[in-house]
């Protein structure tokens, strides 16, 4: 394929099938027949497909990293979905996808970092006042 490749100006490579094999499973698959990949780990390579092949507007920048940081939270890697949420949560005011703030709140509540779970939800709530699970969840807090 490399030499295929190289041969030819506009074709490209992307690893998708090594995302998925060589990714915790736990992060990739919907279900444990290992054959359904997560819909949240979908987002994130065609995130990365996007970032590689064109240019991507900020809320797809930024829908990219919540499907990367919700694969991560489905996996139960909660620290890795905090750490790749922070660059965007600590520029509030440039964010364009509210549910960043929403899995922010539910990664850090899963950490017991209650104080970032409450701000999460409530600039989540701030944003989007009618979703009333998450509501319920903050109210939880």
């Amino acid at each position: 394929m490399e030499k295929f490749q190289q041969a030819k100006e506009d074709v490209g490579y992307f690893p998708s099938y090594e995302f998925v094999t060589l990714s915790n499973p736990s992060t990739v698959w919907a279900e444990e027949d290992f054959r359904h990949v997560d819909r949240f780990f979908v987002e994130h390579i065609m995130g990365a497909v996007l970032e590689d092949y064109v240019e991507v507007t900020v809320e797809q920048r930024q829908s990219a990293a919540l499907a990367r940081a919700a694969s991560l939270y489905r996996g139960k890697f909660f620290q890795e979905a905090v750490s790749v949420l922070k660059p965007l949560v600590d520029d509030a005011a440039a964010v364009v996808v509210p549910k960043i703030f929403l899995r922010w709140g539910m990664a850090n509540r899963q950490l017991k970092n209650i104080d970032l779970a409450r701000e999460g939800y409530r600039r989540y709530l701030g944003l989007c006042p009618d979703d009333e699970k998450a509501r319920e969840a903050f109210g939880k807090l």
